[in-house]
């Protein structure tokens, strides 16, 4: 696939894991999962904690914001994804891990915060959680815009 030649901040970018689901938050409670595509619950601004311009890297530091609802994608203590937070939280800062240098259309990422890494049943579960351990097929999504 033709490869783009950076994600840049405050694109609207999915992530979709290996059983081709995407990381959606429900509008109605704010509740995250993994789901089939939809392109108003599945797509997430990447912006810059330090609200720093220009293209996004692996170890950056990142805020999710949920296209649909406006809200940050935060982990809480629970190991659950919420997109409820109306502006960042403790917990909505997650690291870009997976590899080095600009992201790219199509490139495998990780996002790691507080509790963990954030994974999915790659069988097709429905489940985001975020308290993987460790980085593992679970724990990698590929991310598009």
């Amino acid at each position: 696939s033709k490869r783009a030649p950076g994600c840049p901040t405050a694109t609207l970018s999915r992530c979709a894991n290996r059983a081709n689901e995407y990381l959606s938050a429900n509008s109605d409670n704010g509740w995250v999962y993994m789901r089939p595509e939809n392109k108003q619950t599945d797509r997430w601004a990447i912006l810059s904690p330090e609200n720093t311009q220009g293209k996004v890297r692996f170890g950056d530091d990142v805020y999710l914001k949920s296209y649909q609802s406006g809200n940050f994608l935060t982990c809480n203590l629970g190991h659950g994804l919420t997109a409820n937070a109306k502006g960042p939280q403790s917990f909505s800062s997650f690291r870009i891990v997976g590899n080095n240098g600009i992201i790219k259309r199509g490139d495998d990422l990780g996002l790691f915060c507080g509790p963990g890494y954030v994974a999915s049943d790659v069988s097709g579960g429905g489940v985001a959680k975020a308290n993987q351990q460790h980085f593992s097929q679970e724990a990698m999504f590929e991310v598009n815009w």
